[in-house]
């Protein structure tokens, strides 16, 4: 079989011989750059028996907690409800067993500062006498 220019085997050579070179050489600047953001000075963190405490200002969706102008870093502490109550998820269909952060669901909005030090406290309160296992997920962005 010879290899002409319309070949497929050609064709898949070439196809993978530039792939090959593209991310052999592409990586690295993009690992770089995710690494070293622009304009931006590296974060100092403080001893956290040095940082000062301020409650969690936390909302609910559609409002969001106000920005934070503060520079320096703080011990944010939050205090958090979970409570089991009942709750209409479409209409005329009431779900009993439902637990949520102060009786609601999504959770809350808590804004902190990056290098910021977050305790959160969940106080949970049961109404039924059910059990219920405590899971959390920190979606941060």
């Amino acid at each position: 079989m010879k290899l002409t220019r319309g070949n497929p085997l050609w064709v898949a050579l070439f196809f993978f011989l530039t792939l090959g070179l593209a991310f052999r050489y592409a990586r690295p600047q993009a690992t770089r750059a995710a690494s070293q953001p622009q304009g931006r000075t590296p974060l100092v963190l403080q001893p956290k028996a040095e940082l000062r405490s301020e409650p969690g200002s936390w909302t609910f969706a559609p409002d969001v907690p106000p920005p934070i102008h503060r520079k320096e870093q703080k011990r944010v502490v939050v205090h958090r409800e979970i409570k089991e109550t009942q709750a209409e998820i479409a209409p005329g269909i009431i779900y009993d067993d439902y637990w949520g952060f102060e009786g609601r669901v999504p959770g809350p909005l808590l804004r902190v500062r990056e290098g910021d030090l977050v305790e959160i406290f969940n106080l949970l309160i049961p109404v039924s006498g059910a059990s219920m296992s405590a899971d959390a997920d920190m979606g941060m962005a």
